[in-house]
Order: structure tokens, then sequence, then C-alpha cells
């Protein structure tokens, strides 16, 4: 059974099932709706011819022809064949065929692939005007192929893949420079059941690359046929227009007395860039779905942080039900009506096993490390033993991750009330700001600083008697089971930012950026390896570690500057000492720096 929000959605997939052949559905007549219908349609050559002769790009073949020698000609042919390699062509026959082959591959594979087709319908009609910009969740490189298999499912045009650091600018600037009257974004959560490349974004995580494609590769990737994916969904948040979400704060005018080419973004324009993309996660996050493995994942991971190796079926069960409640009361669209835990456990059967004891546990994994190149990693080389260790609590976080956006704000709450046990709503509010403002990289939310949403927040948590409020102040309930989970689903960020503090401390106050990351890996295995209580693996990976350089530049606690051909962080270690002093206080006592061994030794410095 599931939650009557689900209700709603459309399995594409059980007409594929059904049909007489696949085939006859493939070659049906296609008159897709165009996100831009324009009297004459611009062709993939037109738009490369375009680029090509655009001022920008002959000052680039120019200024290269200068400094080389090479002949202008010969550049621009290096120009086309790049344009060539990158550049939108569709050809009808190939999407027909793609299309057949997605199909046969979606039901191999999924049990189905669930769509909020009312809400894709109320798009579509919106669709003619203006560009159009997708946005789906990143959680797994099939996103570009989800979407236009949903595309080429509702007629609609097969839309352009583009990705990458500073797109959303990109795609920005002809509307700030008034070169389009409008772009209408579309936030799109799309929700796996499993993903298909979970151990390798696990490695990526660590630091491991990308293996090479090859031939062999495909071949071996052809082994998730073999494999029950469950379901997909796929949810669209309320469309944003950017004429509406601007408003009258742009003036587009300004861009007019200088040639596009030189146009730069003004600083209000980056400001209002950075906020629309935080206005299009919320919206991710709003229509995300929380299957019922991300609740089962939820479950295992406090389970493992309060020390113990793994739960008996009916344990999990048992808060596998009420941590559902908790994510419906905070919002949340979950699979999980009645509690079924063995679908989940099924097709996560490589991760999680249940032994003959019926206790379930993460599954042991081997790494294969002499097949990787040292050479390439990003961050530390971990040891043997720490990947195999560590491999399956990662892979396991993947899918904690989609559900944490209802867990960060409250355990912000919990962790300053477990240590001041008493606190009143004015200082309540001063510490919870300042969480939200270190973790603002980490978590995205919509109430930093807003006095009413804090208001919601602690009437929710009222409601569901985690906190007590008289005329004293604020305090927390008996509810311990809950707050534990909140702060055990929240700590391996604490640790991983605090830990990254201490290491500054201890440096000469000038931090080579190339080397940061991987000095902090490899503290962190040290202390994994070390301490008896338990630090989860997850603190290892480089993209919280990333997200807590970018904060701290962000709170002007350190700051970039050039050194040679070198980026070093410059250190304010005053306010450092003081940042740290405010972490600590919401760690376990166990997991702080004079607890710590072996953390007394300078790590950081500028000669590494």
């Amino acid at each position: 059974m599931t939650s009557k929000y689900l209700q709603s959605f459309k399995d594409i997939l059980t007409d594929r099932r059904t049909e007489y052949s696949n085939f006859m559905w493939i070659s049906r007549h296609l008159d897709p709706k165009a996100a831009y219908e324009r009297l004459i349609k611009p062709t993939p050559n037109f738009h490369k011819e375009e680029v090509l002769r655009s001022v920008k790009i002959q000052e680039i073949i120019d200024r290269i022809s200068r400094e080389t020698g090479l002949q202008k000609g010969k550049l621009a042919n290096n120009v086309w064949t790049i344009l060539n390699e990158i550049g939108f062509n569709k050809r009808l026959s190939i999407i027909r065929w793609l299309g057949f082959l997605l199909t046969k591959i979606g039901l191999q594979v999924y049990s189905g692939i669930k769509v909020n087709e009312e809400k894709l319908l109320k798009i579509k009609e919106q669709m003619g005007n203006k560009p159009v910009v997708f946005l789906p969740t990143h959680r797994s490189y099939a996103d570009f192929i989800v979407m236009s298999y949903l595309c080429f499912t509702y007629n609609i045009e097969i839309p352009a893949i583009a990705a990458g650091m500073g797109l959303l600018s990109m795609v920005l600037k002809p509307f700030f420079t008034a070169g389009i009257p409008d772009i209408l974004f579309i936030p799109i959560n799309i929700s796996y059941d499993r993903v298909l490349e979970e151990k390798l974004f696990a490695y990526e995580l660590l630091g491991v690359p990308k293996p090479k494609e090859s031939t062999s590769g495909f071949f071996k990737s052809l082994s998730i046929m073999k494999e029950n994916y469950g379901n997909l969904y796929v949810d669209f948040g309320d469309p944003i227009s950017g004429r509406e979400f601007f408003g009258g704060v742009v003036n587009r005018a300004l861009h007019n007395i200088r040639p596009i080419h030189l146009q730069e973004f003004t600083e209000q324009e980056k400001s209002l860039t950075a906020k629309l993309a935080n206005e299009i996660v919320i919206n991710q996050q709003k229509c995300s779905v929380i299957t019922t493995f991300n609740i089962i994942a939820l479950a295992l991971t406090n389970n493992y942080a309060m020390g113990c190796k793994g739960m008996k079926v009916e344990d999990l069960v048992e808060d596998v039900s009420w941590i559902n409640d908790y994510l419906i009361h905070f919002g949340a669209h979950t699979e999980l009506d009645s509690v079924d835990i063995q679908s989940g456990l099924k097709v996560h059967k490589h991760l999680i096993e249940i032994t003959s004891e019926k206790t379930v546990k993460l599954v042991d994994h081997c790494v294969a490390l002499k097949s990787i190149d040292s050479s390439k990693l990003r961050g530390h080389a971990l040891s043997q033993d720490t990947m195999n260790s560590i491999l399956p609590f990662v892979m396991l976080q993947l899918y904690v991750n989609p559900a944490l956006h209802y867990i960060s704000q409250s355990a912000m709450i919990i962790i300053i009330l477990q240590h001041h046990k008493l606190i009143n709503k004015d200082n309540l509010f001063t510490q919870y700001t300042f969480l939200q403002t270190l973790f603002s990289h980490e978590f995205v939310s919509c109430n930093t600083g807003s006095n009413s949403k804090f208001e919601e927040l602690l009437q929710d948590l009222a409601n569901v008697a985690l906190i007590h409020c008289d005329s004293s102040g604020y305090y927390l309930s008996d509810s311990n089971k809950l707050q534990m989970f909140l702060r055990n689903n929240f700590t391996p960020f604490l640790f991983t930012y605090y830990t990254i503090c201490n290491l500054l401390l201890q440096s000469d106050g000038m931090v080579n950026e190339k080397t940061a990351a991987a000095t902090v890996q490899s503290q962190i295995e040290k202390l994994i390896a070390v301490r008896k209580c338990f630090i989860h693996p997850y603190c290892l990976n480089l993209d919280t570690i990333a997200n807590a350089f970018s904060s701290l530049t962000s709170m002007e606690i350190i700051r970039k500057e050039k050194v040679d051909d070198d980026t070093f962080w410059n250190v304010n270690m005053e306010q450092l000492i003081n940042l740290c002093c405010k972490i600590e206080v919401y760690l376990d006592a166990e997991l702080r720096v004079d607890k710590l061994q072996p953390s007394r030794t300078v790590l950081l410095s500028s000669k590494l």
C-alpha cells in the first residue's frame, strides 16, 4: 500500500508491460510540444555556426593565434570539432530506437517508473512561448535519460542536456541582458529505490576517480540487467518564471551599453542567481519521495551510531514505523503506509543482509585497491582495511541523504537544547541561526534567519512532544529515542567541520588548498582506527570537506590567496578559535579534541 499522495502517480511502464508490441508504441506519430515555438526553428548547425562566429570566440582564436603562431583557420577547425562533439543534434530515428532500448531496459530492471502525471501535463500546457529549463536532482547519471524518456513518452520535445559549475548563470545571462523575455525553471525530484551507480558514487565521494570508459567496462555495466532496482519516482515542483521571480528588482537595461560578449553579472545579479538556485533546491526537496529503503537506511545508520553491529528484524520494523511517522509529520511524502521492509531489503541485498539469527546488517565488501591509480586520487590514499570497512557505510549514507532536509533543522534545535538544558527563545534563535550559517553550504533551508520559520519549527517539535516550553524557556522532553536519532544523523557533519577547524588551528596560518582535503581525510582515517566510540565513515567524504571550507570562506574565517602558482587559505586564528569553541560544546565528550589522538600533530602547513 502506498501513501495517498503517491496514489496519483502513474506507472508509465504499466502500458508497456501489457501492450502487444513496444515497437508499435515507439513507432507512433510524434508531434512533440516545443518549449519555445518560433516561426523559423534554428537547426543544431545554425547554433554551432553562431557560436563559432561570435565575437568572443573569434577574439579567443585571434589571441591563441598570436601567442602560438597557429593559423586561425586551423584553430577554427578545432573549435568546430569541439562544437560537433558537444553540440545537440536530434535525429528522430535514433530517438525512436533509443526509446525502444530504454523501454526494454526499464521493464527489466525497474518495478515501476512512477510519474506525477497531473503536474507534468500542467507544465506541458505552459510550454511554447519561452525557454524551459528542466532541473532534476542529480542523484544519478540516469537523470537525463529518465527525463528524455519521459519527454518521449508524453510527446514533449527532447531537451538538450547540459551540466556543470556555473550553468545557472549561463542560462540566466540572455535573460539579464534582455535577449529573451522570460525563462521557465522546472524543479524536478527523481527518487530512486536503488541508484544504478551507488558504488561508483561512494568511490567518488572518497576521492577515487571514475573508471575510464572501455569495452570491457561496457560489458560489465550490462550486469545491471540481472538486478532489480525497485521503483523510480518523478515529481515536479511549481514552475518558476524568471521574470516573476526577479520582478522589478533587476534593471536589464543596464546591459545595453556594452556588447553582449563583454557583459558581466552585476553583484546584485550574482546574489539573485544564488537566491534562485536556493529556491530551486527547496522546491526539489518539497517534491521528494522518501522510499522505504531511505527510512531503513536512517534506522540502520542510527543503530550503528549507537555502537551496535546490526539490529533484529523486529526492531528494524519498529524503528522504520516511528521514523516514517516523524517524516510525515514534517511534510515528507513517503511510499510507506504499512511497514513492509522486505521489498526494500530485497532490492538492496548486495548491501544489506539478514543473518540466520534474523539480524539485519551491512554486507562486507572487498575493494580492489590494486586496480586504482593512486596518482589520480582526489584525496588521501585510504588503506585497504579502511576502504573495506567504510564503503558499505558510505553507500548506505547515499540513501540517508535524500531525507536529511527533514532532519537537519530539527537536529540543530535538539543539540542546542541537549547542551543548554534550559534556554530562552532569543538565545535559542541566536545559536540556531549560527548553526544554520555554519552549515549553509551543506543543508539548503528556506528559513535561515527567519523568525517566523523558527517559530513554526519550534511548534512542530512541540507537537511531536520533542520539546517543551514554560515561562523559564525551552527544554527537551523525555523522548530520548527520537532525540538521539536526530543527533546521530547530524553528528557526522558536525564532527567533520570540527575536525577541520582543529586541523587549521594546528597550521602556521597558511594552508595549501591542494593538500588540505587529503590531510583532513588522513586525520579522520586515523581517528576512526584508534577511537573506541563510533565515528561515521561518511566523515571522510570529500563533498562535506569541500562544503566546510566553503562555509569557512563565507564566514571570512579563511580566505584564498595566490602564492606563486599555488593557492593557499589564510586563516584568521582568532575567529577560528572562537568557532572551535562554539562547535565543540555540541559534540559528545569523547569526540572532542582533548580526547582525540593523534590530533596534536601539525598536519597542515604552507610547506605541504
